[in-house]
């Protein structure tokens, strides 16, 4: 498998820097945007902290973090960022015109074979590419927050993606030292959402019946996430926080 000569990630809040973080650790060129200039000065500090972190918790070599960081690039336009990129990850706000919109626009300036993903936590794909005239490489490629630390990504093809496009994510994230699982259909939510909302369910129900405090019920819960590698967050929580970028 080809590695990717170039990841751009449009969005500069927390997924979009911990997409940044992780392929920086692997070594990966990374070119990032965001139309708020203040959200690029915050991640001019944010990906390389939380890129050297991965070295301080072993999960990545001193050596290649390095190397990816002086491939770091922050763009200043929408073009010059995905200009050559074969991987376009999406990881702006939860706001499904936004998201229609910056890949309407993406679609005009990406190079023909590039792959487009979403990090969107629960919209349907159909949706959010409604306005590229090229779905078929277009899918939801969904991380847990932080991206760089749980290895765990939905991957949620839409109608017109094609098994290629499926794979090539799937190899880019098994690169990365990810675990992609692979939903057949979309639902709202997806699959961790929604078993995330269940437990949220049974952890209120549990409080309003006097069963357990709350303080005692997030203890629970908490321990329940750090036996499973997850992090404690109400459903919705992965969806990144960050400007629209135009």
């Amino acid at each position: 498998m080809a590695l990717p000569r170039k990841v751009t990630v449009i969005g500069a809040g927390d997924i979009g820097c911990g997409w940044a973080a992780l392929c920086v650790a692997a070594g990966w060129p990374v070119t990032l945007f965001d139309a708020s200039a203040q959200g690029l000065e915050r991640a001019e500090v944010e990906v390389p902290q939380r890129a050297r972190a991965l070295v301080e918790q072993g999960r990545a070599s001193q050596g290649i973090v390095e190397r990816g960081l002086l491939e770091f690039v922050q763009a200043r336009s929408l073009l010059q960022a995905v200009k050559d990129a074969d991987w376009v990850a999406e990881a702006i706000a939860e706001d499904l015109l936004a998201k229609q919109r910056l890949f309407e626009s993406i679609e005009q300036v990406a190079g023909h074979e590039a792959l487009l993903t979403s990090s969107s936590s629960g919209l349907p794909p159909g949706d959010i590419f409604a306005r590229c005239r090229r779905q078929d490489r277009c899918l939801v490629a969904h991380p847990l927050n932080p991206p760089e630390l749980i290895p765990l990504v939905e991957l949620v093809p839409g109608p017109r993606t094609t098994q290629a496009a499926v794979a090539r994510a799937q190899d880019y994230l098994r690169s990365l030292g990810r675990m992609p699982i692979l939903l057949k259909k979309a639902v709202p939510g997806y699959v961790v959402g929604r078993i995330a909302a269940a437990v949220w369910r049974q952890c209120i129900d549990l409080v309003l019946e006097g069963v357990i405090d709350v303080d005692e019920c997030f203890c629970s819960s908490c321990w329940r996430h750090s036996r499973t590698g997850g992090v404690n967050s109400p459903p919705g929580s992965g969806s990144s926080r960050s400007s629209s970028a135009r």
